[in-house]
Parts: C-alpha cells; structure tokens; sequence
C-alpha cells in the first residue's frame, strides 16, 4: 500500500489535541448553524413569494420591452422581472426632485 504524502502546512491527527480555544469554537459553530437553519427556512419562503409575485405579473398580462424585461412602479418600488430565470429585482424608486 502506498505511503500517504503530507501536505505542506496540513496538522497531523492529535489524540485529544486540539485548540486552546475549542470551547468557544465549538459555542460559534452552534450559533452559525442555527443561523444557517433559519436562513434555509428563510429561503424556501422567499422562493414561495417569488412564485407568488411571477404569478400576479403573469395573470396581469403585462407587455414587455423590447429587451424582454417587464418592468413597472408600484408603491414606491420599481419591479423589474428579466426572462432569462425570471428574476425578479424589487427597489425603491427615486422621488422626484422639487
């Protein structure tokens, strides 16, 4: 069986070795996989509101540009939803100046 190489700078396996700061380590680790948790569960919801937003636009049967894009203002947002994915760009529409 071939020898197996070391890597330059990769840390041997240590018996009950391991950073001095483990403890707070490990405490950052729980914290950002229960962040990382609710941003999946974010993210399915988000998912079902871009569905949603695509579906109202579709059933108004708006008419594109030229470019493909559907793009319209409502309630200070300006909605811009490219057909390539379909992504949808929401942002806040300038005021006009006085």
């Amino acid at each position: 069986m071939a020898k197996k190489k070391k890597k330059a700078g990769e840390q041997l396996p240590l018996i009950d070795v391991g950073p001095k700061n483990l403890k707070e380590i490990l405490a950052a680790v729980k914290i950002y996989l229960g962040h990382q948790g609710d941003r999946l569960a974010s993210l399915k919801k988000e998912i079902a509101g871009k569905q949603h937003v695509l579906e109202l636009v579709k059933a108004a049967k708006l008419v594109p540009l030229k470019d493909g894009v559907i793009r319209f203002e409502c309630g200070g947002e300006i909605i811009s939803i490219e057909p390539r994915d379909e992504v949808i760009r929401i942002k806040k529409a300038k005021k006009a100046k006085k």
